[in-house]
């Protein structure tokens, strides 16, 4: 499946094996069944992304505390696109919906599992040399 001339690549995905169309084909299986291109992200669902990627399971309230602006819009946004799901409730008066990741999620951004993200201190440290060049 490595061999250019292949339409698909065999990916791994939380431990399961997939077989995929190869991302410069997308266009063409696109055409053929009649789909509209993936729609890109807004900067609010990146961001809530993000924190749900790093963070899970987190609630809504909880994201919109970190991001400091409300949230739910790009919440519904991402759980339509199928980038993550309702995966329970916290045991609190209220019971809100935890949020996590799906496989969509890690196919979407090729990754084996949410492992492969890279670390947070890999941002804090470039937040840190911005600081620097602030000042």
């Amino acid at each position: 499946y490595e061999d250019k001339n292949r339409g698909i690549r065999l990916i791994s995905i939380n431990g399961a094996y997939q077989l995929v169309t190869k991302s410069e084909n997308s266009d063409y299986i696109q055409k053929l069944l009649k789909k509209n291109k993936r729609h890109s992200l807004s900067q609010a669902s990146i961001e809530s992304l993000a924190i749900i990627a790093y963070k899970q399971p987190i609630t809504r309230i909880d994201i919109d505390e970190i991001r400091g602006v409300k949230s739910e819009s790009a919440i519904q946004k991402l759980v339509e696109k199928g980038l993550i799901k309702d995966i329970g409730r916290l045991e609190v008066p209220g019971r809100p919906i935890l949020y996590g990741t799906t496989d969509e999620f890690l196919r979407h951004f090729a990754l084996n599992d949410l492992g492969d993200l890279p670390s947070i201190e890999l941002f804090e440290e470039n937040d840190e040399v911005s600081d620097m060049v602030e000042e």
